[in-house]
């Protein structure tokens, strides 16, 4: 997770795709349109093209985290950024819900509830 967040913060998507299992699926609430899902390497190459579009600047800050099995980890992150588009700052905690396939980030998706051992 942290390798993927400081690719993800520096755009390395070489550094990123090498986190990756070439499967890979995930949603983007920060894409230009929103609510986005995104599959296999084009479509990360998609996701930081479109960022780029709608974000003058965004990062994401790793929080905590645990394992409640092998192959998943949940995850707290906070979204910083401002928007191209009439400046708005975004400053957002979110929880995630990752994948793991072969020890490569294959599935992250936002959490739709709470988790027990994290707290927001």
């Amino acid at each position: 997770m942290e390798r993927f967040y400081e690719a993800f913060n520096a755009r390395d998507l070489p550094a990123m795709l090498a986190e990756m299992h070439p499967d890979i699926e995930f949603e983007s609430r920060f894409a230009r349109a929103g609510a986005t899902t995104y599959r296999g390497p084009e479509g990360v190459r998609g996701w930081i093209a479109d960022l780029a579009d709608a974000w003058e600047q965004i990062v994401a800050e790793l929080g905590d985290s645990y394992e409640p099995d092998e192959d998943l980890t949940i995850a707290l992150i906070t979204l910083r950024g401002k928007r191209r588009e009439g400046g708005v700052e975004l400053n957002e905690r979110a929880t995630l819900e990752v994948r793991w396939r072969e020890g490569k980030l294959v599935r992250l998706r936002y959490a739709e509830r709470d988790h027990p051992g994290l707290e927001m």
